[in-house]
């Protein structure tokens, strides 16, 4: 419905910008603490933006860079996160390590936001890993943590498999059943990032 709002900044609160476009005034959520440059009352803005229609309310939520708000549509897509949830994601983490995080694997950063705990953590990584793979030429683990191959050979995978948990925060035994049940799943041919996915699916459900 609205695709953008420009106009003035006529206040900022600890969550949201009220911007005055012709004689209005807007309430717009942001994620103000991971905004760059950080808006002043005063200037001339541009968010784009997110329409949000509830039976007993109406919320829109914007943010500097189209790439931020489609990072935002991915974030509620997922099971169990809501707008406040995402926006308090992308208001502690920057875009950019939440596609790297999401890429990786990494957990451990999504349980450092409030209200963000394991399981949820791990239902994002599962959720929305394969929409932010990192580009990699060889199998495996890349040099970032990404676990991105779809081509690593069936004798190799499952071993890939328990290193990538491991790194993930699994261990021994837990590692191990999450790893044969996924093979178990999925069958000896499936690659590591297959695997992988169906693993995290695994514990989230535990």
């Amino acid at each position: 419905m609205f695709a953008f709002v420009r106009g003035r900044v006529f206040a900022i609160s600890e969550d949201a910008l009220i911007i005055e476009m012709g004689g209005l005034g807007v309430n717009v959520l942001a994620p103000l603490r991971s905004m760059r440059p950080q808006p002043l009352v005063g200037e001339e803005i541009m968010l784009f933006t997110h329409l949000q229609i509830r039976d007993d309310s109406w919320q829109l939520f914007g943010f500097a860079e189209e790439q931020q708000l489609s990072l935002f549509r991915h974030l509620l897509a997922v099971s169990g996160i809501g707008a406040k949830t995402a926006l308090a994601i992308m208001d502690n983490i920057n875009a950019q390590n939440i596609m790297q995080a999401l890429a990786e694997g990494n957990f451990d950063l999504f349980c450092k936001v409030p209200g963000v705990g394991k399981k949820t953590a791990q239902r994002l990584i599962v959720d929305l890993k394969d929409k932010f793979a990192l580009p990699q030429s060889s199998g495996g683990v890349g040099e970032s943590g990404g676990f991105i191959s779809a081509a690593t050979s069936a004798p190799s995978a499952y071993g890939d498999l328990l290193a990538a948990l491991e790194q993930l925060g699994y261990r021994g035994a837990e590692a191990r059943a999450l790893a044969l049940q996924a093979r178990n799943n999925l069958g000896e041919e499936a690659a590591t990032s297959q695997l992988l996915h169906e693993a995290l699916k695994l514990a989230a459900k535990a």
